[in-house]
């Protein structure tokens, strides 16, 4: 069954995207593309074959800081430096006003993590988790739909049978999944299979009606080098086509892949491997191709995050300075969307697209052309900087006089050389 996609929003994707709208349409028919149509106003978000790399970002409260204003703060500084997809991962306070309030302020495509909203409603209102009956699990996933959310995430890889299989799997870290942690423990303590997986064609009557996106991302990603791409890791990626499968079948959108701590040398086969698997558009969470970059995970990750993206990713989790240190503060999340934009840019640049963007920039450089530049800053304190070099008309710090733009524009000119 083909995908629904309204005429309007593939001319607006194809436009952005510079395709042509008959080629998109047909991508996303086949599954290569997807688009994520938002029902809250914002525009839509194409993503996959022949378009941009994307990327998302994570927001929310946890039982240790469950400030809803600073999740606010955050999702707007995501927004503002490129993020295409708002995720609410919330897992500390009240959840539900927190997704409120970023569905209110939000205008990009938002997603939920299943089933971190669940767990964390019940423990606001005094309950245990693990006491929770399947139906909670699928009477929220109606409510978060019905509430304006655009893309599902969902632990769909987390079966009762690759629970039973971690303790003898030799992995040091079993899960470092949030959503994939709290559903094998609802697994293994209830003895009963994943609710999602249980109530699949009942969430797919749902995402179908109102149009909803599915994303799957690997529980069982690899957390450490360690354990990159073990028997675990890829049965799990079987289980999801599985669900990949019944999805397109039944006319949803979806995107789904796995990730986290891969070595550079095997980024790339993997990626492979996924896109010829699932035949979809590709998630990559990380991949960090070293687990000792603390305080610099966001550069560790764009490292992997390039080859993902060449090799078969088509959007990426921006992961910020304090991955595995702690909660992000404003300048972390900021950090992070940077350098997952350049990640991204930086892909489609070895794919052959906005090479105009570098060439400009290129051009405004050689000539020194303060102003210019301003236009690709990242942040204020890099606008400021040019400014304040336009202003005093100030040469490069590093060389003074015999700055090497200087020098060939005085080679070519045949002018003086500089004293």
């Amino acid at each position: 069954m083909k995908v629904f996609a309204s005429p309007t929003d593939i001319k607006k994707i194809a436009l952005k995207e510079k395709v042509s709208p008959e080629s998109l349409s047909k991508s996303v028919n086949k599954g290569e593309a997807l688009i994520i149509t938002s029902r809250r106003g914002a525009g839509p978000v194409g993503i996959g074959r022949d378009l941009r790399s994307k990327f998302a970002t994570i927001v929310g409260t946890s039982t240790a800081e469950p400030d809803i204003e600073a999740a606010v703060r955050k999702a707007k500084i995501a927004v503002q430096h490129g993020a295409s997809v708002i995720h609410n991962g919330s897992a500390g306070g009240d959840v539900r006003e927190v997704q409120k309030r970023l569905l209110d302020i939000v205008d990009v495509p938002m997603a939920v993590c299943h089933p971190i909203g669940v767990m964390a409603e019940a423990c606001f209102k005094k309950r245990r988790f693990l006491d929770l009956k399947e139906s909670e699990f699928i009477g929220q996933v109606r409510r978060d739909i019905e509430q304006g959310i655009e893309v599902l995430l969902l632990p769909l890889g987390v079966t009762r049978s690759l629970v039973g299989k971690l303790k003898n799997s030799g992995r040091i870290m079993p899960c470092c999944s949030k959503s994939g942690s709290i559903m094998a423990a609802w697994i293994a303590h209830n003895r009963r299979e994943n609710p999602y997986c249980v109530h699949f064609d009942e969430i797919l009557d749902m995402a179908r009606e109102y149009n909803t996106t599915l994303s799957v991302v690997g529980a069982f990603r690899s957390g450490c080098i360690h354990d990159a791409l073990d028997e675990v890791q890829y049965e799990e990626l079987k289980t999801i086509k599985e669900y990949v499968d019944r999805t397109r079948k039944a006319g949803v959108g979806i995107k789904a892949g796995s990730g986290g701590h891969i070595p550079a040398d095997k980024i790339s086969p993997f990626f492979s491997y996924q896109k010829k698997l699932l035949k979809v558009p590709i998630i990559s969470f990380g991949p960090q191709v070293s687990d000792i970059s603390l305080g610099y995970d966001h550069i560790s990750s764009a490292m992997g995050q390039i080859i993902a993206l060449m090799s078969g990713a088509d959007i990426i989790f921006s992961i910020t300075p304090a991955e595995h240190l702690g909660m992000p503060d404003e300048e972390h999340t900021k950090l992070g969307c940077i350098a997952a934009g350049i990640a991204c840019h930086s892909a489609d640049i070895a794919k052959g697209r906005d090479l105009d963007l570098d060439n400009s920039l290129s051009k405004a450089r050689e000539s020194l052309d303060w102003k210019g530049q301003i236009k690709f800053a990242p942040d204020e304190s890099v606008t400021e900087k040019l400014k304040a070099a336009g202003l005093n008309k100030k040469k490069c710090s590093v060389c003074g006089n015999f700055c090497a733009y200087k020098l060939m524009t005085v080679y070519a000119k045949k002018t003086k050389v500089p004293k």
